[in-house]
């Protein structure tokens, strides 16, 4: 709880640009409410207190060291390159949008590649091409006010992505598209993308199923794609906790046989695997971390904090880069929408209803349960996760809530099914087993084009965007002070 205190503090600041004396200023009226609720609590434990002001010492202190090597590496390494134009061979890791693409060069610096010419992913080339680095400022002659700015710079957002910079193509010879060059991980992500293409081809279909299972976005078109955004639906292209509930789901009870531990270290390397397959970013990050404590919890027999995990989560990832914090709207998005969730659940909830032994109670009970288990928990993040959103794309589409009413009772069942269809299309050839996930993902595409077309929008300028983030950060901290105060 300390640690997400901290952040939501840190980002206060951050939305109105504010300098040093005043960012040191809001950390230490934290540090003394922290001291000051710790002495009004029953935990009047001397050791205790000193004990956590060091555990958040030694977490915020790593962060920003974390910011500063960062930056020192990138700096030297930037350094290094220097020249305006670059004669080298890549490797095309992922087709961005249309020509537009992520490069590797065979010291695995990333750059963002413009070009008019097509290429398949894994293509090897070589390329003369303009580069365009980001800032190559020493981070040790800045001061704090650069990381904290306001104004989104998008030199840090290149380095929080690790991407080096823009490469704009001049001349270039193709030479092989060479899979002995590729780590097993990306060998396995490409053998799932070229599985699904075989079995949807190269549309928007294939590209949704590829979204929903490995965060691949390359074959969604960009008007859909947008459009997902718009209608506040863009979190079902996302990867994250909800995807690796399924496998341990379905591993625990396809692995019923074997005994528990084993299965457990078993359960765990896969969902790891998994992650790095889907590229590891910021809300499968998360994820995975949280559910390694949670079964790492379960191994040992120990109880699990889900606020301590959700602190360590964020530390953890922080300490990794600290740019996510600043610039990555999904790891924003991930984190306090989890976060509303658990509020949901253990303050407010939905009441329950007495079951009953007739039919149609049962069913009223099913629906009930439904709502109760799923939708509203989701809706109610949805919601007050909407001031990030609205930061980012400086708009609110007003009846966005209803496309999600549409779309979430069927998600897990098509997130699952499209699983299944696939494995079972790859052995038994049985194409008509993809029709119903066809229609399904042609729904939720009809859904998105629906409210995007037809939304009732708000126009949020940049400085009531900052406001309402701001009011929205106050209001949690509160919330979260007196409900800690009360549990």
């Amino acid at each position: 709880m300390l640690s997400i205190f901290t952040i939501l503090i840190i980002l206060f600041s951050y939305v109105f640009t504010l300098n040093q004396k005043i960012l040191f200023f809001s950390l230490s009226i934290f540090v003394l409410l922290f001291i000051y609720y710790f002495v009004k609590s029953r935990f009047i434990d001397i050791l205790l207190l000193i004990k956590g002001i060091l555990i958040w010492i030694v977490a915020f202190l790593s962060i920003f060291l974390s910011f500063y090597f960062i930056n020192l590496s990138y700096y030297n390494d930037i350094r290094s390159l220097n020249p305006k134009t670059f004669i080298w061979t890549w490797m095309i890791l992922d087709n961005l949008e249309y020509g537009k693409y992520l490069l590797e060069d065979d010291s695995k610096r990333k750059f963002i590649y413009i070009s008019s010419n097509f290429y398949n992913v894994w293509d090897k080339i070589y390329t003369f091409a303009s580069v365009k680095l980001w800032s190559q400022a020493n981070p040790f002659e800045n001061n704090h006010s650069s990381f904290l700015s306001s104004w989104f710079d998008y030199n840090k957002w290149l380095l929080m992505k690790w991407y080096y910079g823009y490469l704009y193509e001049t001349n270039v010879i193709k030479l092989w598209n060479f899979s002995a060059d590729l780590s097993y991980i990306q060998k396995i992500r490409k053998e799932i993308k070229l599985w699904v293409i075989s079995a949807y081809w190269e549309n928007k279909i294939a590209g949704l199923v590829l979204g929903m299972l490995i965060w691949d976005k390359s074959f969604i078109p960009k008007e859909d794609y947008d459009g997902f955004i718009n209608s506040w639906l863009v979190h079902i292209v996302a990867v994250s906790w909800s995807n690796i509930l399924m496998i341990v789901v379905f591993l625990n009870f396809v692995l019923i046989f074997i005994p528990f531990y084993p299965r457990l270290v078993f359960i765990l390397f896969v969902i790891t695997f998994y992650s790095l397959v889907c590229g590891m970013d910021s809300s499968i990050f998360r994820a995975w971390i949280m559910w390694w404590l949670s079964l790492m919890a379960l191994f040992f027999g120990r109880n699990l904090n889900v606020w301590r995990s959700i602190s360590f989560a964020l530390v953890i990832m922080l300490i990794c880069n600290p740019y996510y914090l600043m610039y990555d709207m999904w790891f924003l998005l991930s984190f306090f929408a989890l976060i509303w969730i658990i509020i949901f659940d253990k303050f407010i909830g939905v009441p329950t209803t007495p079951s009953d032994k007739y039919t149609i109670q049962k069913i009223k009970n099913f629906w009930f349960k439904l709502f109760k288990n799923y939708l509203a928990p989701t809706l109610w993040a949805s919601i007050w996760v909407s001031p990030i959103l609205i930061y980012f794309v400086w708009k609110i589409n007003l009846i966005t809530i209803f496309a999600n009413i549409l779309i979430l009772p069927i998600l897990p069942f098509v997130m699952i099914y499209s699983f299944i269809s696939l494995f079972l299309n790859r052995i038994f050839a049985y194409s008509y087993l993809l029709i119903p996930e066809q229609l399904l993902i042609n729904y939720i595409y009809n859904v998105s084009s629906l409210f995007n077309e037809n939304g009732i929008y708000l126009l949020v300028n940049d400085f009531y965007a900052k406001l309402l983030l701001a009011l929205w950060i106050i209001f949690m901290l509160l919330f979260l002070t007196i409900s800690s105060s009360k549990s």
